[in-house]
C-alpha cells in the first residue's frame, strides 16, 4: 500500500513540474490509483476459542485377545502317605485352600523338638547376657577397691627448701579413686603458725602439735610432730610413688585391669556364641515348621480343579503332582509397537472393549509388560498384559479385545484447542486480539496435550479468548473509510489520500 502511494505521489509531482501530460492522462492515473487502493481489498477474519477447564488425557491403543492368567500342576513339597483328599475335579477353590493331606506324625515330633531347642537357646542367651552384666559389675568393683588401695599409699614430701622434713605426719585411709595432689604450706597467724591446703581440696587450720586434723574430706588426717616455721611447704601426691609398697600395689592394680578386660571380653564372646545358637535354633524351628506345613497341599491361587492325580493311602514323594489348577481370572493380552510401549508402565489404567460384547466396557490396569520385544515384519512388538478390575461371566477366553491405555492425564486444567498453539524458537505462543482489534502474540508455558487440546500452565487466564483459525478473503470495496469489528475479528483497510 505504501509503495503505491509513493508511486502516485512521485508521478503526480513529475506531471505537475513538467506539465507533459494532458488532463486525460491525469484522470486515468487517478482511476488506476483508486482501483488499487479501494477497488480490491483483502479481509481477514478470525475464529476464537476461550481458555477453559478440561480433562486432558493421552493414551495408546492396542488390540489382542482374552486369556486365563495361568494354569499349573500343584505338586507336593513333602514326602509321605496321602491321608486325605479334600477336593474333586471341577471344584472351585480359593488361594491357600487345602487340597490334600499327608501323614504328619513324624513332622509333628520334629517340630516340637525344634521348638524346645529354640526355647532353650533363648534361655541360654538371657543367662549369658546376665552373666556379662554381673561380670562387668564384679570387675568394676574389684578394680575400684584396688584403685582405692593404691591411692591410700600417700606420704608428705617436703619442698626442697624445707630442712625439717619429718614434721608432717599423715594418718587415716584415702578412700577415693580421684587422683591428684594436695599442697600444704605454713604461714604466720595470730595464734602462732597456721597452714593452708590447696590442690585436690581446699582448707586450713592452726598447727596444734600432736593433734591430728582432717586433711580434706577423703579419709586423710594431718598432724605436726614439732612446730614448723612459716613458709614451709609439703606436697601429697595421690597415689604417692615414694610411699612404701607403692610399686607392688601398682603392679597388682595394673594386672587386675588387664585381667578384668580379658574376663569381660571372654564373657562377651559367650554372649555372641549364644546369639548364634539362638539364630541356628530359629532357623531349625522355621525349617521344621515348613516341613510340617508341607504335609498340607494347598492351592497357590484361586481357581478351578482340573484333575486329581493321587489317591488316599498312596506313598508319594516331594515334587509329585497332586492336582491341576486353572486360574479363573481373565486378562487381556495385547501387543504394542516400540514407540507406544515406551510410554506404558505397570499400574496404568486401561479401558477395554470387546468385539463380541458391544455393551461391555471393562476397566483394568497394566499388570505386566515384557522388557524384551520381538520383531515382526520389521516392527518391534511388546506383549502387554492387562488385569481386570471387575469380573464379568460373559467374557470368555479367546475373545478379541481393544485396549486404550491411559499414559498421562491432567484433570480440570486450563486448556485451549491445539490449533491455537504455535511455536517459534522452541517457545510456545498463542495469538489474541486487543480492544483495538490488533493481533498480538502471547507466550505461554504448555503442558500436557492430546489430539484436540493443550494444557496451559502459564501465560493465560480462564475465559481469555485466543485465535484458533485465520480466514482470508478478497472483496470489492465501495466505501473510502476504514472499519474494525471486534466480535468477528474482521479488520478492513481502505482510503488513501494522494497529495496534490
Amino acid at each position: 500500500m505504501n509503495k503505491i502511494v509513493k508511486f502516485l505521489r512521485k508521478a503526480w509531482l513529475q506531471l505537475w513540474n513538467y506539465k507533459i501530460i494532458s488532463g486525460f492522462v491525469f484522470v486515468a492515473l487517478l482511476a488506476i490509483g483508486y482501483w488499487y487502493l479501494f477497488g480490491n481489498s483483502t479481509t481477514t477474519s478470525y475464529v476464537f476459542a476461550s481458555v477453559e477447564k478440561r480433562d486432558i488425557v493421552t493414551s495408546v491403543d492396542g488390540s489382542g485377545q482374552i486369556e486365563g492368567t495361568h494354569q499349573v500342576e500343584v505338586v507336593s513339597e513333602a514326602s509321605g502317605i496321602v491321608t486325605k483328599i479334600s477336593v474333586k475335579p471341577g471344584d472351585e477353590v480359593v488361594s491357600g485352600q487345602i487340597l490334600a493331606e499327608l501323614d504328619r506324625r513324624l513332622a509333628s515330633i520334629k517340630l516340637e523338638q525344634a521348638q524346645i531347642s529354640y526355647e532353650q537357646a533363648e534361655f541360654d542367651l538371657k543367662k549369658t547376657k546376665q552373666s556379662l552384666v554381673d561380670t562387668k559389675a564384679e570387675q568394676n568393683l574389684s578394680l575400684t577397691n584396688k584403685e582405692v588401695s593404691l591411692n591410700s599409699l600417700v606420704t608428705a614430701s617436703p619442698d626442697k627448701y624445707n630442712h625439717d622434713t619429718d614434721i608432717v605426719k599423715l594418718t587415716g585411709f584415702y578412700d577415693s579413686t580421684i587422683k591428684g595432689t594436695y599442697t600444704i604450706e605454713t604461714y604466720g597467724c595470730s595464734g602462732g603458725v597456721c597452714y593452708w591446703i590447696t590442690g585436690l581440696e581446699y582448707g586450713g587450720d592452726i598447727v596444734d602439735l600432736g593433734n591430728a586434723k582432717k586433711l580434706g574430706t577423703r579419709g586423710l588426717y594431718i598432724s605436726f610432730t614439732s612446730m614448723p616455721i612459716t613458709g614451709q611447704k609439703w606436697t601429697v601426691e595421690v597415689p604417692s610413688p615414694l610411699a612404701s609398697g607403692y610399686l607392688s600395689t601398682s603392679n597388682s592394680y595394673n594386672e587386675a585391669v588387664q585381667n578384668a578386660k580379658t574376663t569381660i571380653a571372654n564373657q562377651e564372646l559367650s554372649v555372641e556364641s549364644s546369639e548364634l545358637s539362638l539364630r541356628n535354633a530359629k532357623l531349625s524351628l522355621a525349617s521344621a515348621k515348613m516341613d510340617y506345613d508341607n504335609t498340607y497341599v494347598r492351592a497357590p491361587f484361586a481357581g478351578q480343579i482340573g484333575k486329581i492325580a493321587i489317591k488316599v493311602g498312596e506313598q508319594i514323594g516331594s515334587g509329585t503332582s497332586v492336582a491341576t489348577l486353572s486360574a479363573k481370572d481373565m486378562q487381556a493380552h495385547i501387543t504394542l509397537n516400540e514407540v507406544d510401549a515406551a510410554s506404558v508402565v505397570v499400574g496404568q489404567k486401561v479401558n477395554l472393549t470387546f468385539d463380541a460384547l458391544s455393551d461391555i466396557n471393562i476397566v483394568g490396569s497394566v499388570s505386566q509388560i515384557d522388557t524384551i520385544g520381538t520383531e515382526s515384519s520389521g516392527v518391534v512388538l511388546f506383549d502387554v498384559y492387562i488385569a481386570f478390575d471387575t469380573k464379568d461371566a460373559r467374557i470368555k477366553s479367546g475373545m478379541s479385545a481393544s485396549a486404550k491405555i491411559v499414559t498421562k492425564e491432567s484433570i480440570g486444567v486450563a486448556s485451549v484447542p491445539a490449533s491455537a498453539v504455535k511455536t517459534i524458537n522452541n517457545k510456545s505462543y498463542v495469538e489474541t486480539q486487543d480492544e483495538n482489534g490488533d493481533i498480538k502474540k502471547v507466550f505461554v508455558k504448555a503442558g500436557l496435550s492430546d489430539d484436540s487440546f493443550v494444557e496451559i500452565l502459564e501465560g493465560l487466564s480462564l475465559g481469555q479468548k485466543v485465535i484458533t483459525k485465520t480466514v482470508s478473503g478478497t472483496s470489492t470495496k465501495t466505501n473510502t473509510s476504514s472499519a474494525k469489528t471486534s466480535t468477528t475479528g474482521v479488520r478492513a483497510t481502505g482510503g488513501m489520500m494522494i497529495p496534490r
